[in-house]
């Protein structure tokens, strides 16, 4: 432990036991438990909005997450060495198992704890929505794939991966279309509006690095990007991924589904928003943007391999979507 660390730890009246690097800074064991401190580069306006969110689900008593400590002089961010630092309490766990089923479904209930606990009043100031809009996101993401398309075409020598991408571009392409037109029917501003009159609080990052597992708990921490927006593009993020790695088996999607609404209602129309989300192919628009915004002369391996994935699971991920109903 140098210098800086123990001055930090001492503006918390608190002394390390054992320390490691971890997520970013390091995690500490103390007398009052484990604690992560790590430097902070977002603003301060942000660091309150996020602090606002931990204390709400802290007074809540039903959920469990990485709370902000104050320093000793009761601030959130504790300056050294012209950098800003925050302390965090933290668990003695593992990160989540993707791979596992159990750890998966654990997930999916918390998540709509996580939901229910933040919604409505977050104190004395309204948050606005996040500038995020996925009608213009799609729109560009859209244009984006096609303006990648055509660079392919007007090449002369193409590389496998090129061709690979030309070969399913249609494909992928109408359904980018098809799900841009349904976002504009399934009245996608109006779940908006309700995040923002009903400051419903997506965590924004929603994936197993961001989930602990304890013998009791799963647990949501780095609240770092958590904005107003609509819930279930949380729960959305999260059931892509995992469809992805489990060849969108169906069986898995409906005990994702069931856990999560065993606590959380959803609407008919939130179930078509997801629909239409899920539809959209996120996964080749970042692969073909990826490549297109990257030096095209060096493709990844990986790269290569992502794209032969999501094109043998196009079948099963609509077969997925086409049996849709299974969520009512």
């Amino acid at each position: 432990m140098n210098e800086k660390e123990v001055e930090l730890l001492e503006k918390y009246s608190l002394t390390a036991t054992h320390m490691k690097r971890a997520r970013g800074g390091f995690v500490c064991n103390t007398v009052r438990g484990p604690v992560l401190f790590k430097e902070y580069r977002g603003s301060e306006k942000h660091l309150l909005i996020e602090n606002a969110i931990l204390e709400k689900i802290r007074n809540s008593g039903i959920i469990k997450s990485d709370y902000i400590v104050k320093n000793d002089s009761g601030e959130l961010i504790t300056s050294c060495d012209d950098k800003n630092y925050i302390l965090k309490v933290w668990y003695h766990s593992r990160e989540c198992n993707i791979r596992d089923k159990g750890d998966v479904l654990r997930a999916c209930k918390m998540i709509a704890e996580v939901h229910n606990v933040l919604r409505g009043d977050m104190g004395d100031t309204k948050f606005d929505l996040y500038p995020c809009n996925l009608v213009n996101e799609y729109k560009r993401h859209t244009s984006e794939m096609k303006r990648a398309r055509n660079y392919i075409r007007n090449k002369n020598n193409k590389t496998d991966f090129e061709l690979k991408i030309l070969k399913c571009f249609d494909r992928f392409y109408l359904k980018a279309v098809e799900a841009e037109k349904c976002l504009e029917e399934c009245e996608y501003e109006k779940h908006r509006e309700y995040a923002y009159l009903n400051q419903t609080v997506c965590h924004g990052a929603f994936n197993y690095h961001n989930i602990l597992m304890t013998e009791k708990n799963a647990i949501l921490v780095n609240y770092e990007r958590a904005v107003i927006d609509i819930q279930l593009t949380d729960f959305y993020d999260f059931i892509r991924k995992v469809m992805e790695k489990y060849n969108w088996e169906k069986e898995l999607g409906r005990n994702m589904f069931r856990e999560y609404m065993n606590v959380k209602y959803i609407s008919e129309q939130e179930k078509r928003l997801l629909k239409v989300m899920l539809m959209y192919p996120e996964k080749f628009w970042k692969i073909v943007n990826q490549y297109y915004n990257g030096n095209k002369t060096l493709i990844s391996e990986k790269n290569i391999d992502k794209l032969n994935v999501i094109c043998s699971q196009e079948e099963q991920k609509q077969t997925f979507i086409d049996t849709f109903d299974f969520i009512g």
